[in-house]
């Protein structure tokens, strides 16, 4: 698959496109879905079975993730190519999401790495395969990271590390503007709004100016 991404003139383009693009990311989890049924049908697995599975989980899963990354990037520089950016500014999430969502990753990562421990290194029996809330950790710290958005003629681009998303204005319904946050709300239920927190916005004035340019305030 990666190869055929890379080589295939457009295909990178396409995928980066589409939001089932994720399932690259997500389908290796096969691995641990197989793992689990087989354990909770009471199959005997032997030893080596659990590692492999967590291993070939999150090799497939990372090599996932970055394909869909190139392909979004792919697909932003598409639409960009003749758009002309307004407004741009770097904000994380608001306050109070990042810190929920750091305590909920550390409990997770904690609760994973135990289970891990006990059952591979000390051979202990320990019911369910909680180990698997590892993988989840990752994607709740990222409300911790900034990213960068830019405000154009096309749409909206948002850039975080090793990826440049893009979506047209015809995705989104409008903005909201409080004292803590800016959330840009998106038009399909499925696709979280993009939510700043307002203290990292430098020049609020000229970012709300573009944004009025081009969606309704709510």
């Amino acid at each position: 698959m990666g190869w055929a991404v890379s080589r295939i003139r457009g295909l990178a383009v396409e995928l980066g496109r589409r939001d089932a693009a994720w399932l690259l990311g997500v389908l290796p989890f096969g691995w641990a879905g197989g793992l689990f049924g087989a354990t909770s049908l009471g199959l005997s697995l032997p030893a080596i079975a659990v590692p492999l599975a967590i291993l070939g989980t999150g090799g497939g899963a990372l090599f996932g993730i970055v394909l869909v990354s190139m392909s979004r990037t792919r697909h932003a520089d598409a639409a960009l190519e003749r758009a002309t950016p307004s407004a741009e500014w770097e904000a994380r999430y608001p306050r109070r999401w990042r810190h929920v969502a750091l305590v909920v990753a550390f409990g997770l990562l904690a609760v994973g790495v135990v289970q891990f421990v006990a059952r591979s290194l000390l051979g202990l029996d320990t019911g369910w395969g909680f180990y698997y809330l590892f993988y989840f950790w990752v994607p709740l710290v990222v409300p911790a990271n900034p990213r960068t958005f830019r405000v154009t003629t096309a749409g909206l681009v948002v850039e975080r590390p090793l990826q440049r998303g893009f979506r047209p204005w015809s995705a989104f319904t409008g903005y909201e503007l409080t004292d803590d946050a800016l959330v840009i709300r998106s038009a399909a239920w499925w696709r979280p709004a993009h939510r700043c927190d307002t203290a990292d916005i430098e020049d609020r004035d000229s970012v709300v100016a573009a944004l009025n340019e081009c969606l309704p305030r709510r």
